[in-house]
């Protein structure tokens, strides 16, 4: 009897074993637009930044972390890139998707047409008087004013690279 209680003993001091805690079953997808489809192409956020031309009119998808959300109307997102310092904005039709505040912080697919935006670039006449040129001239005489100033501008030109929203859903 005493050799039984000795191989009986350590399990009785044994801890016993936790049951397993329920898990929570996960939050459903949040689904905006018309969604994201497995068919279209999915692109790194760093690809598509680093040949952008090649994209340019075609739908894909890309994925990333919500950095930013327009707090006004919900009109457009920043998703972090793959690479450290990479983002892009995916602007929607203002009023056909509304993106909330608390998608801040979460995992999201986006899909959408690549779109190239072109800011100046273009030649202009300062009409004078203005402020177009910014009252003073290249050979440093203020502006003369009047519609004959004719000084002629050229505004650097910019090129930017965003996602014309069409769905997203989170991860």
């Amino acid at each position: 009897m005493f050799t039984l209680l000795l191989l009986l003993s350590p399990a009785l001091f044994a801890p016993a074993s936790a049951p397993a805690a329920p898990t929570a079953p996960a939050a459903p997808a949040q689904v905006f637009g018309a969604g994201v489809h497995a068919e279209t192409p999915l692109v790194q956020i760093s690809d598509a930044l680093a040949s952008p031309e090649k994209w340019i009119n075609q739908k894909i998808r890309v994925e990333g972390l919500v950095v930013g959300v327009c707090a006004r109307r919900g009109c457009w997102l920043t998703l972090a890139g793959d690479k450290e310092f990479e983002t892009l904005r995916v602007k929607v039709t203002d009023g056909e998707i509304v993106f909330p505040m608390s998608l801040k912080g979460k995992r999201l697919t986006a899909e959408g047409i690549w779109t190239q935006i072109v800011i100046g670039g273009e030649a202009k006449t300062c009409g004078g008087g203005h402020g177009a040129c910014g009252g003073a001239h290249a050979d440093g005489k203020p502006c003369g004013g009047g519609a004959t100033c004719g000084q002629a501008l050229v505004q650097p030109k910019q090129v930017f690279y965003q996602l014309r929203g069409l769905g997203a859903q989170t991860l």
